[in-house]
Formats: structure tokens, C-alpha cells, sequence
């Protein structure tokens, strides 16, 4: 009796361990080596598989969004100034696709970033955004967020990315209904604080190799805050919250470039 409960036990803690051993093989096969930041993450696609997919995507977001804004001209803008932060040299020098869209919607106030290059904007945000470096702003953290592989790193092991990678990378490979909840999962994603200062940290630098005022950031992120009631801003928020230390950090951050 007693040698078979010990049987059990033993068996049990085999099991145990082997799970143990497997689940962490699996974890550190997955780990890749971000070429910009030379930071270790846990991700399971890969940057051509991100290309692909935020290129499959944006059809249906802007789609969810009314759209994309009908004036040439203000998309023509913020693609300008998209391609101005591009072409600063980490930016241009990293594997992404980046494209810088308008979307229709004028009463949500957000921005969002596929992994891969894809980048959006609302017309109720942009309308908030009063020069070219608030604009630059928004687009270089949203910049950060996507060469910092952010987005990717926080959605690995979810279903939906398995079943990306397990793909043959073929836009047509990809099914409505993947491409739905894949984008899904996106609008729901909050960042936390050492994702955002990672961000930051980047688009600091952006901004200033683009030609435009950093100072800028930290003042519409306390814009957004102060004004998140009225102006409908919790999804901004939401996903990327503003604190006191945060708006600090910046500050000193700029402080010392300028120094430089």
C-alpha cells in the first residue's frame, strides 16, 4: 500500500518535471534577439511574418474606424511627416514597412500600431494635434512601440499568433475570421509602464532625428490626460497611461539632450 502511494507520488513528480523541462524548452525557442534594442523577448513570429500581417490588417481596420479620412490632403500630410521620422537612420535602417493612416472617425480619440509598420491615427485625435511635431509625436512613440516589437511580445502565446506562425506567410493563408480576432486583440492591448518608457525612450530620439520639437510629446500627453473626460480619450489612455513620473521622465530626458 505504502509502496504504491509512493509509486504515485513519484510518477506524479516525473510528470511534473517533464512538463517543467518541455515548457521551458518551448519558452526559449521562442526568444529572439530584437535587432534595434538587442533586447530578448519571448515572440513567436517573425518581422516578415509582422510585415505581412499589419499589411493584411489594414483594410479591415480602417474599416472599423469609418474609414479612412477622404481629404488627400491631411493624409497626405501625416505621411509626410511619417516618412520624415522614418528616415531617421534607426528607423530606416530596421526591417519595417512603415505606411501612416487617417482614420475617418472623429469622436474616438486613439492611435494604434501594427507590428510590422502599420500605423493609425483618428481624425478625433489628430483634430487635437494643432502642429507637425504633435502630430511627429504620436507617430514616434506609436514607431517605438513597433520596432521595440511590443505589441508581438505581449500577444505571444495567444492563440491567434500560433496559428500565424504555423502559416505559410501567404496573405491568402490568413482567414477573415483570424485576421477579426488577431485585430481584436489589438484594440484590447494595454501597455504597461516599462513598455511605454521603452516608447518613449525611442521616440525621443526620432523626434529629434526628424527635425521636430520632443518637447512635444510630454505636453499632449498632459493635454490627453487633463482633458480625457470631455474629449473621450480613455481608450488613448487606456492603452497607454500617463502618470506623473511618466511626463517627469521625458522632461529630464529632453533636458539632457539638450545639453548635449
Amino acid at each position: 500500500m505504502i509502496i504504491n502511494r509512493f509509486r504515485k507520488y513519484a510518477i506524479g513528480f516525473t510528470l511534473i518535471i517533464i512538463v517543467f523541462i518541455i515548457s521551458f524548452f518551448l519558452f526559449f525557442r521562442k526568444t529572439q534577439v530584437n535587432p534595434v534594442t538587442g533586447k530578448k523577448q519571448n515572440i513567436n513570429l517573425t518581422i516578415e511574418q509582422e510585415i505581412a500581417l499589419g499589411l493584411e490588417c489594414a483594410p479591415d481596420m480602417a474599416a472599423r474606424f469609418g474609414g479612412l479620412y477622404s481629404d488627400t490632403d491631411t493624409q497626405n500630410r501625416v505621411k509626410v511627416i511619417g516618412q520624415k521620422l522614418v528616415a531617421v537612420r534607426q528607423v530606416s535602417k530596421s526591417p519595417y514597412q512603415f505606411d501612416f493612416h487617417v482614420l475617418a472617425d472623429s469622436q474616438i480619440v486613439n492611435t494604434f500600431s501594427f507590428p510590422g509598420g502599420q500605423v493609425f491615427i483618428t481624425k478625433g485625435i489628430l483634430k487635437l494635434l494643432k502642429t507637425d511635431s504633435e502630430i511627429a509625436a504620436i507617430f514616434s512613440h506609436e514607431i517605438g512601440h513597433v520596432i521595440g516589437r511590443h505589441t508581438t511580445e505581449k500577444l505571444s502565446g495567444f492563440n491567434i499568433l500560433e496559428e500565424f506562425r504555423d502559416s505559410t506567410n501567404s496573405f491568402n493563408e490568413y482567414k477573415p475570421d483570424q485576421i477579426s480576432n488577431y485585430i481584436a486583440d489589438i484594440l484590447k492591448l494595454t501597455f504597461d509602464k516599462g513598455v511605454e518608457k521603452e516608447a518613449d525612450e525611442l521616440a525621443l530620439k526620432y523626434l529629434i532625428g526628424g527635425g521636430f520639437k520632443p518637447k512635444a510629446l510630454p505636453e499632449i500627453l498632459k493635454k490627453l490626460n487633463e482633458k480625457s473626460k470631455e474629449l473621450n480619450a480613455t481608450g488613448f489612455l487606456n492603452r497607454h497611461p500617463v502618470s506623473e513620473s511618466r511626463i517627469e521622465n521625458l522632461e529630464n530626458a529632453i533636458e539632457k539632450y539638450n545639453k548635449h
